[in-house]
């Protein structure tokens, strides 16, 4: 997914108060003792690399498929510098934490085998968190907190609506606002996708702490709106597939109808 300018600015402000990232909500948490299982990537291909200009993130596996190590490169997640995280697994396989050269860790913690929350620490210090809700097996909703000691606050919330195919077909933001506890809605994205195999799916449990959603087709069109429900820009993706039916690279435009628009490309590397 990318970010309208407007929204790139609101987020930047709170990775300048953090230096770092996660994502997701409180409240009652949705119990699944049945999650579904994550399908293979066809053909036995891996997503090696998905990079969109500048901005990249690349995984590592060991000889058993596990990833190992991810670096990232992005202006939501990491405001533009390149981070590596060695990925660590519990005996269920599940990711037991995530840590960097600098100190910074991410911890989640489970129930029933369900990711429910993600504890960030700096140097062993926790300094925020992210809350998961779910809904019928998938994340419908992630909030994000702040803070030191027992004092965190939230400082971000997405909600996540998904169609009958397993895709996010909404994804809302909210911000913190001037009151305690007070969200303030920032607008909301509308998305539609391909019926091709997202690599990136596979990776999703990962991805989800790095505030990043990855449904099980690729998206085709966003639409973006501010927080009093116009229309603030769009994106469309036109994709080249390989011979598994997986995408190897994208065109996208952006711009609203009847605006100057630009051009982007994305890449996908397999191993």
């Amino acid at each position: 997914m990318k970010l309208s300018s407007s929204t790139r600015q609101t987020l930047s402000a709170f990775l300048l108060f953090t230096g770092l990232l996660t994502s997701t909500a409180s409240c009652k948490k949705d119990k699944n003792d049945f999650p579904e299982p994550t399908p293979p990537p066809p053909a036995a291909q891996k997503i090696k690399e998905f990079k969109d200009g500048e901005e990249f993130i690349r995984f590592d596996y060991n000889a058993a498929g596990d990833v190992t190590k991810v670096t990232i490169n992005s202006d939501l997640n990491t405001g533009g510098t390149e981070m590596v995280y060695t990925v660590q697994y519990n005996a269920a396989k599940k990711i037991a934490a995530l840590e960097s050269p600098d100190g910074i860790k991410i911890v989640p913690v489970y129930e029933n085998n369900i990711m429910t929350r993600a504890d960030m620490l700096e140097n062993g210090e926790r300094i925020g968190y992210t809350n998961y809700l779910y809904e019928n097996g998938q994340v419908s909703r992630s909030t994000i907190y702040f803070g030191e000691d027992t004092d965190f606050m939230a400082f971000l919330d997405f909600i996540f609506t998904y169609n009958t195919a397993g895709n996010i077909s909404k994804a809302e933001m909210f911000i913190k606002g001037q009151q305690p506890n007070q969200m303030v809605r920032a607008g909301h994205v509308n998305f539609q996708h391909d019926d091709k195999n997202n690599p990136l799916h596979a990776q999703r449990d990962l991805l989800a702490l790095f505030w990043q959603g990855a449904s099980k087709n690729n998206i085709k069109v966003e639409d973006h709106f501010d927080a009093a429900l116009q229309p603030e820009d769009k994106f469309v993706y036109y994709y080249q597939y390989n011979n598994n039916g997986l995408p190897k690279s994208a065109m996208v435009k952006q711009g609203l109808p009847g605006q100057p628009d630009t051009t982007s490309s994305l890449q996908f590397t397999y191993q």
